[in-house]
C-alpha cells in the first residue's frame, strides 16, 4: 500500500472521528490538573479526584489510584449549633488524640450527614441510638474534662472540615475500637476508620 494510501485513510479517519465529536480519554495529568485546586486547600497537594475514573484512560485510572482521597467538596451550609455539635463529637470522641485522628473524626461524621443511610443533619448523626457514645441519650455537649485549649482546638478542626477540607473519602463512615465495614481506610491504636 503506497504512502499516499495510507495517509489518506489516516486523515479520513482522524477527520470523520472529529466530526462525530471523538475526543481522546484523558490523561492522568489532565485529569489531576482539572481538579486541582491549591487556591481553595493547600492540603489539596496530597489528594487526586477519583469521581471520573470511567472517562480516563488506564495509566490515568493508575495515577489516580496513587490516593483515594477524594477533593473537599465545596463548602458545607453550617449553622452555629452545627460547628458546636461537630466540635463537641471531636472532644468527646478524640479530644485527647492528634490533630490526624481528630480531623477523621469530624470527616466521618459529615460522610454520615451526606450518606444516603444516615440522618441528614449532624445533630441527628451524633444522637442517634448507640452510636456516639452517650450522646444518643444525654445530648451533644462537649466534657466536662475538656480544657479551654481543648475546646479552642476542636472548633478549629470542625471548622475546617465544614468549611471544606476533607481526610478521608466519603464512603469512610465507621469510627470505632474495632474493624468494621468492607475494610480499614486507617488504623490507629484504639481506632478503625472503615468503609461502609
Amino acid at each position: 500500500m503506497s504512502k499516499n494510501i495510507i495517509n489518506a485513510i489516516f486523515y479520513t479517519v482522524v477527520f470523520g472521528l472529529a466530526l462525530i465529536g471523538f475526543t481522546a480519554p484523558a490523561t492522568a495529568a489532565e485529569v489531576f490538573n482539572e481538579y486541582y485546586e491549591p487556591e481553595k486547600d493547600p492540603s489539596y497537594a496530597e489528594y487526586v479526584y477519583t469521581a471520573t475514573t470511567s472517562d480516563v484512560t488506564a495509566p490515568a485510572k493508575e495515577f489516580l489510584d496513587i490516593k483515594t482521597v477524594e477533593l473537599a467538596k465545596p463548602k458545607f451550609d453550617y449553622t452555629e449549633r452545627d460547628l458546636f455539635c461537630l466540635a463537641a463529637a471531636v472532644c468527646r470522641e478524640a479530644g485527647g488524640d492528634s490533630e490526624e485522628i481528630q480531623m477523621l473524626v469530624a470527616n466521618v461524621v459529615i460522610n454520615r450527614v451526606l450518606h444516603p443511610y444516615y440522618p441528614d443533619t449532624i445533630e441527628e448523626v451524633l444522637t442517634q441510638k448507640y452510636q456516639y457514645g452517650s450522646m444518643w441519650k444525654n445530648g451533644v455537649s462537649f466534657p466536662k474534662w475538656a480544657t479551654e485549649k481543648t475546646v479552642e482546638q476542636c472548633y478549629k478542626v470542625a471548622e475546617r472540615i465544614l468549611c471544606g477540607e476533607r481526610v478521608c473519602p466519603e464512603n469512610v463512615v465507621y469510627q470505632a475500637e474495632f474493624e468494621q465495614g468492607s475494610g480499614i481506610f486507617k488504623q490507629f491504636e484504639g481506632y478503625f476508620f472503615c468503609y461502609y
